[in-house]
């Protein structure tokens, strides 16, 4: 795992380190993490575990990394391709090499999780610059976070590639719907990329209209600069609250309270909108991506744009039948994975790859 930054890809390989109780691990990663800030945040038990960690950077650029990392994005193939080739150096002291974040060349056939495909690679000379090889990376046994990021690899690559949708907890405090806030959340890491401040844009424009909702922000939050410019339109607004940084018992606190999700990025997944409809919570995301695969085609909470996410909010707040039917429609919970499935769904993957070396 490069970097762990927070977010879903950071949640898969905590539960694929989870799974992976039975076996000798060493985890190879640019920013060593704090095992028992792991598991406070996703519920895993990996602090108890002898789980060896590798980092090839010096300790005083480890412990600067995260932030670095965080504010500059084209950083991340450099970060991809370095790991990868400090593993490549010790790859034979290893039965099997697991990839987690997104197409890694691991010396050998091993495993690869993708949640965006061709992200991390880079341009062609920094791929030869690095070693990379493409036959090494499309012999992997490739599993990707959801049949759109599946479709989208196996067109750029040409090699198969399975589904294993990320793990949804399944911790957050079930509330009846009356006893439920007018509030929307936002959650995920606290980045531009994550739209954020035009989530909060989306907010007063719908209150704008009439309607007495609250918004909460909450997770990671890596880009102090752009934390610093949220909140102080935190400060100027008594409507919105920004939580960053906070434990797994309070973000889960804060879902069990909330009527409504929005979700402006287009994601590969979502595991925060996995999260929210298991908490009983409407999320309002884009009418395309993976979290399709969490909220089906339920039309009123999908939006084209921030504009369109406004007039999606009005109509649905103000239709009472038609918010019982969305609330009804979205109990199903198809295309979400519990932690158990998930580990189960790893586990057999790691012994067929071991069986056939």
């Amino acid at each position: 795992m490069p970097a762990f930054m927070g977010g879903g890809a950071e949640a898969v390989c905590c539960w694929i380190l989870q799974a992976l109780d039975d076996y000798d691990v060493t985890l190879f990663t640019l920013t060593p993490p704090g095992l028992e800030r792991l598991d406070a945040f996703y519920g895993t038990s990996l602090a108890g575990r002898e789980i060896s960690v590798v980092c090839p950077l010096p300790d005083w650029m480890a412990e600067r990394a995260p932030r670095f990392f965080g504010n500059v994005s084209p950083l991340h193939p450099w970060r991809q391709h370095f790991t990868a080739r400090a593993y490549r150096k010790r790859a034979a002291e290893f039965d099997l090499a697991i990839g987690s974040y997104n197409e890694m060349d691991l010396g050998e056939r091993g495993i690869q999780y993708v949640h965006c495909p061709q992200f991390v690679l880079g341009s062609r000379w920094l791929r030869m610059l690095w070693g990379y090889s493409q036959a090494r990376m499309t012999s992997n046994d490739t599993v990707a976070c959801s049949r759109n990021v599946a479709d989208r690899y196996e067109r750029l690559h040409g090699a198969a590639c399975g589904v294993l949708h990320p793990p949804t907890p399944g911790d957050v405090k079930a509330r009846a719907w009356e006893e439920k806030e007018p509030l929307a959340v936002a959650l995920g890491r606290i980045v531009p990329a994550k739209l954020v401040s035009e989530a909060i844009d989306v907010i007063e424009q719908v209150r704008e209209r009439g309607h007495e909702i609250r918004m909460e922000v909450w997770g990671a939050a890596p880009n102090a600069e752009y934390l610093a410019a949220l909140r102080e339109r935190e400060a100027a607004c008594d409507w919105l609250h920004i939580e960053a940084d906070a434990g797994r018992a309070e973000y889960c606190e804060a879902l069990s309270r909330a009527r409504y999700q929005l979700h402006l990025h287009d994601e590969s997944y979502g595991i925060v909108i996995a999260e929210a409809v298991q908490a009983g919570a409407v999320p309002f995301v884009p009418d395309h991506g993976g979290q399709l695969e969490i909220v089906g085609d339920c039309r009123p909470i999908l939006f084209r744009d921030a504009a369109d996410a406004v007039d999606r909010m009005d109509a649905l707040l103000s239709d009472e039948a038609l918010l019982a039917d969305v609330r009804e429609r979205l109990q199903d919970g198809d295309g979400i994975v519990s932690p158990e499935q998930f580990m189960d769904e790893v586990r057999g993957r790691v012994e067929r790859a071991l069986a056939a070396a």
